[in-house]
């Protein structure tokens, strides 16, 4: 009998010797992606910043999009929750 382990659909790095966080989106198409931040300090996400692919490029319009909002969200929340885990930690 095979077990799969699910995992979530994203994983985040946050490495303490650098401001650079990273992404591992695990659904198809899986890939690796820089997160790089504007002026305000928020998550910007493109296509430039994907250092690996692990399945096929998506060829439909629109799918990197989808998942870039999706990843978005999903920072924004991890990020709030990071910086309040902080302050309740001072």
């Amino acid at each position: 009998m095979h077990h799969i382990a699910m995992l979530p659909k994203f994983l985040l790095s946050m490495p303490n010797e650098t401001d650079v966080d990273y992404v591992l989106h695990t659904d198809q198409p899986s890939f690796l992606i820089r997160v790089d931040r504007n002026d305000e300090d928020q998550p910007v996400l493109a296509k430039s910043s994907i250092i690996r692919w692990y399945d096929a490029e998506p060829t439909q319009s629109g799918v990197l999009d989808a998942i870039f909002e999706e990843m978005t969200e999903f920072l924004l929340e991890e990020y709030d929750f990071i910086s309040d885990e902080e302050e309740w930690n001072d």
